[in-house]
């Protein structure tokens, strides 16, 4: 067994590309193997330079008294696709914590205080 886990980018949708890795696989001799999908979310990406985004940076600014560190793609995966992409509104995600000793979504995850 394996497990793929594919990363998109703006633009991609996830049943298109499952589709397409199984039309490759097909096509390179792995007919016999089963594909299964469980599911996924379409990529989100609000520029920078959006003015909510400008406004989401001033603010973290304001309250936190230093600059955030922007940028403009992170791994992750949630259904706020549905959000930008369908109701056409912009978003950020905000992570006030973070740092590499954090583990996150592994054994002993962590934030420091």
């Amino acid at each position: 067994m394996a497990k793929v886990d594919f990363r998109l980018v703006e633009a991609q949708k996830p049943d298109v590309l499952f589709k397409r890795l199984k039309e490759h696989m097909g096509k390179e001799g792995f007919c016999d193997i089963e594909v299964i999908n469980h599911g996924g979310y379409e990529p989100v990406k609000t520029s920078p330079k959006d003015s909510f985004i400008v406004r989401v940076v001033e603010t973290a600014e304001q309250v936190y008294g230093m600059k955030p560190v922007v940028w403009p793609t992170a791994a992750g995966t949630s259904p706020i696709y549905l959000i930008k992409n369908w109701m056409r509104i912009p978003v950020a995600y905000a992570r006030a914590v973070d740092y590499p000793g954090l583990r996150v979504h592994a054994l002993n995850e962590n934030i420091r205080i």
